[in-house]
Order: structure tokens, then sequence, then C-alpha cells
């Protein structure tokens, strides 16, 4: 689940929101993409709160404020669109590059793989974070 308040960028990959609540907002969200609307909605009754508890509950979940983000884009592919992130994290080593895309369908059998993604316009998102970094200087 990627989380993006406005001041970070977070990615959870272990949640303790209920399945049926994660299943119920993606399900309303895939339903506005295929209708042409690209709007990310948040989460009901997911807050900072739950956020922090996420991140505090489970090391796998990534969290970086916007200050660290080095470099961020959209990739328009063929197979879908993706969010690029250049982040140093909390200044040590290396700076790392992660991607991020919004799967539209999967395969369960052998592993759960993506198999589809969307084309989202990640643009409104970019702008938020070079505009952070903007009022910082």
């Amino acid at each position: 689940m990627l989380v993006i308040t406005n001041f970070r960028i977070a990615f959870i990959m272990k949640t303790t929101m209920a399945y049926r609540h994660h299943d119920a907002h993606s399900l309303k969200q895939l339903k506005r993409f295929q209708k042409g609307n690209y709007e990310f909605h948040p989460i009901e009754g997911y807050n900072i709160r739950e956020l922090e508890t996420d991140l505090d509950e489970s090391t796998e979940n990534l969290s970086f404020p916007f200050e660290q983000v080095l470099d961020i884009r959209q990739e328009e592919k063929r197979w879908g669109t993706r969010l690029r992130v250049l982040a140093g994290i909390d200044g040590v080593g290396t700076p790392k590059t992660y991607n991020f895309s919004v799967v539209k369908g999967w395969v369960k059998y052998p592993l759960k793989d993506p198999t589809q993604f969307q084309h989202v316009n990640w643009t409104p998102i970019i702008r938020m974070v070079e505009s952070y970094k903007i009022n910082l200087s």
C-alpha cells in the first residue's frame, strides 16, 4: 500500500488494517480507474495514527520524508506507468531507487506476481514533493 502524506512517502507491506477494509477501498479505487478517473483517494479510517502504528510494527514497511527524495519522476512504459523515486534514507549509505506502479491484475499460481499495470498520472504527487522541497530552500 503506497501512502503519501503532506511530508512523506511510505510503502506499507504489513498493515494492522483488516483485509476486508483494504479490499473494499482497493475495489473502489479500481472502479474509479476503470471509469478513467485516475485520482488517488485516502482510505477511510486510515490516518496518521494507523500509519505510525504500521511503521512501528514492521521493519519491512518503508518511509522517507520528502527532503530525502533526491529525484522523482514518472516513466511511461508500454505496460503501464511507473513512479521512480531516488531517495537517501536517513543520509546513510548510497541513495536507492524505488519503483512504484499500480497493479491491475495478478496471477496467483505458482507464485503471486503482477501481470498487468495501470497507466496512472503521477504528476500531482511529483509536484507535491517538488513544491515541498522548493519551500524548504
